[in-house]
């Protein structure tokens, strides 16, 4: 039995012998709080100069808090690899492994001596720190609940991640017999499974032109990575999902940690100075880094090639298969003869390789034309990007007053609540996207405004889910997405406001087409209510027909919350309700332009066609201009320009025709930069070619 004094005897012998780590965090910890906020009180005193003493105190909270916790992240994950590293470095020299082992002392206290004192080399510098910023905060008055709490929630968060990514480094440590190898085996535990998940996703891009990289930032297995999983704990600090992430990290770090001790109390004491100290896990180690390695090789090959030949990828996995594997054969036996040792692994490498390509490029799993079958769905959501692209979404788990990351992605948004219970119809319109699929690789530049993709995720009755993306001819599928706009749990999910608390609306601003500006509408709170009532009717009546070839006469921008975030909705002209309201308050919506001062309108027609613009030797035969200076002319124009700003999701205006109008005074004016070619006058479509 380990006597408590020898105990401790040990502990601060082991914390002398790395006193260098102890000082280095203590200095890295200073500059990360107390420095950081020294050379940043200037900014504090601004906000109290101008908003007060409480929102003051909010800013001084977020240097330690969620908010300001990327320095502190940093810190955290590399002062683990650093503490894991050196605190069992001693296992790579014989004569020290020697000295330790002579000691009358279990080896499973030994481990636990120096993991604690890894953790101490962390946790009293941070202590020290976050009280220096506590003393600072109260001489300036600037100390509240909020920072204490904040503070040390954060310290909390950072601790749990610290242990997880410390355990996995000791765990490399054990596994390794030197110091380069241990560092090397560190680096592949931090980042083997992005990267894995980043090869798979190029790979089925590649091959598969229905894969949808949505269906990635839910993969679990990125979460064996303690530094991707440490950063999304941090990410997820007051959102919901947060508790589950936690207690994730806290099962990794206890596996770790466990697995480690494991490693060490049968871990060879002749394994100090070779480069693995388990033979058994030689094997297994250098397939799961060959085969990655080779995809990447055989991607890269075939990417660079002129022809983009398959025969590339499958040279490249072969060829880079062997020198891969040579080179970790090299790495294991620290001898370049070897680099051909293993003949059998390096053969079951390459052909693991080559059928992984292989079955991609066939299409052997039927990935493509992959759909669930009906009665296994429980819902559908789906994101048609082309007819909702300019919306924007906030979070609906964070508060609006106070928090200033409330924007959400438009696809996570959509397929995280929207729930389509119609699985006929919908099936029926993925079974035609799935026979009508193109592959947006062959498509020119200009075919964009002609077929448009959207993401689809399954949501299934055994709880698991599956994504797909499809790209179709829009006008072919017009039918469909009418369908889909006629589906009420549909457009409450893509347009927000339908399902908003109208109460958060502080400021209802216009687009303003004549002036190119945004305006507010002065509204009292009972007509502030009556619009957006009108528009909420006007979009549950709205086409997707519409969105397509109607040209907006304006645009609603909402401002919500504190933090005004903001949201826009077109209005298009099949808004009724919508318009005779707001001409009602005395607001202009004429968009017509003034064509008194204008001296010429200059047309440029953009040659998109990728294939010609690589093979053009000359550049100006990218593009035509015309100038138009009859006055005849230029209004049969200008009735046709509409403004650049609201015509994105329309189909009928080529993207390829820009207008500038120049006027007399020698200035200009892109801000009506789109053309509807069918209001143009025959005589001017022909001299344009259209």
């Amino acid at each position: 039995m380990t006597s408590k004094s020898l105990y401790f005897n040990l502990l601060k012998e082991d914390i002398k012998r790395r006193i260098w780590t102890l000082s280095l965090s203590m200095l890295v910890f200073f500059v990360g709080l107390p420095i950081h906020v020294l050379l940043r009180l200037n900014r504090i005193k601004k906000i109290l100069e101008t908003v007060g003493i409480e929102k003051a105190r909010l800013g001084y909270a977020s240097f330690a808090n969620n908010d300001g916790i990327g320095i502190l992240l940093a810190i955290t994950a590399a002062g683990a690899i650093i503490c894991g590293i050196s605190g069992f470095s001693y296992l790579y020299s014989k004569s020290k492994v020697d000295l330790y082992h002579s000691i009358p002392v279990k080896r499973e206290k030994l481990f636990v001596i120096t993991y604690i004192n890894g953790v101490i080399i962390y946790v009293v510098p941070y202590l020290i720190n976050i009280l220096i910023y506590f003393m600072i905060g109260a001489s300036k008055q600037y100390l509240s609940g909020v920072a204490i709490r904040g503070a040390m929630f954060a310290f909390a968060v950072n601790l749990i991640g610290y242990l997880f990514i410390y355990s996995v480094t000791i765990v490399a440590v054990m596994m390794t017999g030197n110091l380069i190898v241990g560092i090397l085996g560190t680096a592949v535990f931090m980042v083997y499974a992005p990267i894995l998940l980043l090869v798979k996703s190029v790979l089925y891009q590649t091959f598969f032109t229905t894969y949808s990289a949505a269906g990635e930032t839910n993969n679990y297995l990125a979460y064996v990575s303690p530094v991707f999983a440490y950063n999304q704990l941090v990410n997820y600090m007051g959102k919901s999902g947060f508790a589950t992430k936690m207690i994730g990290l806290i099962l990794g770090f206890i596996i770790a940690s466990v697995l480690g001790a494991l490693l060490y109390k049968f871990r060879p004491s002749e394994a100090a100075g070779k480069s693995m100290a388990f033979k058994i896990t030689q094997a297994p180690i250098k397939i799961l880094i060959v085969l990655p390695t080779a995809l990447v090789g055989g991607l890269l090959l075939m990417t660079i090639s002129e022809t983009s030949s398959f025969v590339w990828m499958l040279f490249g996995v072969i060829f880079i298969s062997f020198l891969s594997h040579g080179m970790i054969e090299i790495i294991y036996n620290s001898d370049f003869k070897c680099i051909i040792e293993n003949k059998i692994q390096l053969v079951l490498c390459m052909m693991l390789s080559v059928v992984i390509v292989g079955s991609a490029k066939l299409d052997l799993a039927h990935y493509n034309t992959y759909i669930p079958k009906e009665d296994k769905i429980e819902s559908i959501s789906i994101d048609l990007e082309y007819f909702e692209k300019d919306i924007n979404y906030y979070d609906k788990t964070l508060d609006l007053t106070n928090n200033y990351n409330n924007y959400i992605d438009s696809t996570v948004y959509k397929l995280k609540n929207m729930k389509l219970t119609d699985i006929k119809n919908t099936y029926q319109f993925i079974q035609y996207a799935i026979a009508n699929n193109v592959d947006t690789k062959k498509l020119q530049h200009y075919s964009f405004q002609t077929y448009t993709s959207f993401t689809v995720k399954y949501n299934l009755k055994n709880n698991k889910t599956a994504y797909r993306r499809y790209t179709v001819n829009i006008t072919d599928a017009m039918d469909y997405f009418n369908q889909l706009y006629d589906d009420d749990t549909y457009k409450e999910c893509v347009y927000q406001i339908l399902s908003l608390d109208k109460s958060l609306v502080n400021v209802i601003q216009y687009y303003n087409v004549s002036n190119g500006i945004d305006e507010a509408i002065k509204l009292s709170v009972d007509e502030k209510q009556e619009l957006l009532n009108l528009l909420c009717e006007d979009i549950r009546s709205l086409t997707a027909t519409e969105v397509a070839k109607s040209v907006p006469v304006t645009e609603l921008i909402l401002r919500l919350g504190e933090n005004n975030v903001k949201q826009s909705y077109y209005i298009y002209p099949e808004f009724t309700k919508t318009i005779e309201f707001m001409k009602s308050l005395g607001i202009s919506l004429d968009s017509s332009i003034d064509t008194k001062n204008i001296a010429s309108i200059i047309v440029t027609d953009y040659n998109y066609e990728i294939e010609e613009a690589e093979n053009s030797e000359d550049y100006d035969s990218m593009f035509k201009t015309y100038k138009f200076t009859e006055k005849k002319e230029i209004e049969e124009i200008a009735n046709a320009l509409e403004s650049g700003r609201l015509i994105y999701n329309n189909i009928n205006i080529p993207s390829n025709l820009n207008a500038c109008i120049m006027y007399n005074d020698g200035s200009e004016d892109n801000e009506f930069s789109s053309i509807n070619i069918e209001e143009l006058p025959e005589s001017i479509r022909q001299e344009m070619g259209y």
